[in-house]
């Protein structure tokens, strides 16, 4: 999910395309699945999607327990709960990062956000 003003239509189009996956996608696959005009236009987006940050939930051998944050390049963790299920992980107007947990204490749980610029450092529990 992406932080700050309303994404551009383009964008919008190729994060729902995306979305639509449980599992990663290979690029060439992303790249026929684009709304854009081919891979050079399909790189760009995803330059300016990183840009602005990008919240993940990171499949990993041991399950779904872990968030991460893609920004300016770099992959942060946000948060990992070992033998947790971790889900749907937004931004928050309210100045927060929402996502859904179980089994234990099922619900949704929320992180502070600080910072106007999406940072592991400015992010507590």
């Amino acid at each position: 999910m992406l932080r700050g003003p309303a994404r551009p239509r383009h964008l919008r189009e190729l994060l729902s395309r995306l979305a639509a996956f449980r599992a990663p996608v290979e690029y060439d696959v992303a790249a026929v699945l684009s709304p854009l005009g081919g891979k050079r236009e399909l790189g760009r987006a995803m330059r300016e999607l990183e840009d602005r940050g990008l919240l993940f939930v990171v499949h990993r051998k041991e399950g779904f327990d872990t968030i991460d944050l893609l920004v300016d390049g770099e992959r942060r963790r946000v948060i990992q709960l070992p033998e947790q299920s971790l889900s749907m992980p937004v931004y928050s107007p309210s100045g927060h990062i929402l996502y859904h947990r179980e089994p234990t204490n099922p619900g949704i749980w929320a992180l502070t956000c600080s910072s106007s610029r999406p940072s592991t450092r400015a992010i507590s529990r």
